[in-house]
């Protein structure tokens, strides 16, 4: 490389320098700063989380809205049996049946919601305002 930089005469030598300077200190450059991570919603995050909590059921009548989870997820309860959820998240949600059997308003933080469940069959469940958010009502005879 010197060699050629002699060659070139003085004028083109020292462009030649200036721009391997200028290569050099882009690549430290590059080299000392990490790329950025890609930005995750809060939504991506709870999402991440819902699929990670293990299944969970029980035989109580009432559901807990929290962290954008209704819980347990699989809830089960002998016919005749009333259903209350209660929304603990301060962000609103709604708890809807997949066959349009039952369905709430927006429920706010400490707001409920109940439903008494007559026949025996899964009912499965839903927030509108938060898609990913599942769960499940099992009504035994």
């Amino acid at each position: 490389m010197l060699r050629t930089i002699r060659r070139l005469g003085p004028a083109a030598a020292g462009l030649a320098i200036t721009g391997l300077a200028l290569s050099a200190c882009g690549a430290v450059a590059k080299a000392d700063s990490a790329p950025a991570a890609p930005a995750v919603t809060n939504m991506q995050n709870m999402q991440n989380m819902h699929d990670i909590q293990p299944a969970a059921q029980s035989s109580g009548t009432t559901v807990t809205i929290a962290k954008f989870m209704f819980g347990p997820d699989t809830l089960t309860v002998p016919a005749g049996a009333t259903v209350t959820w209660t929304n603990e998240d301060g962000d609103p949600h709604t708890v809807v049946a997949k066959d349009g059997s039952f369905r709430s308003g927006a429920l706010t933080k400490g707001g409920t919601y109940q439903h008494t469940f007559d026949k025996a069959g899964t009912y499965q469940y839903l927030c509108s305002i938060h898609p990913f958010m599942v769960a499940t009502v099992v009504v035994t005879p």
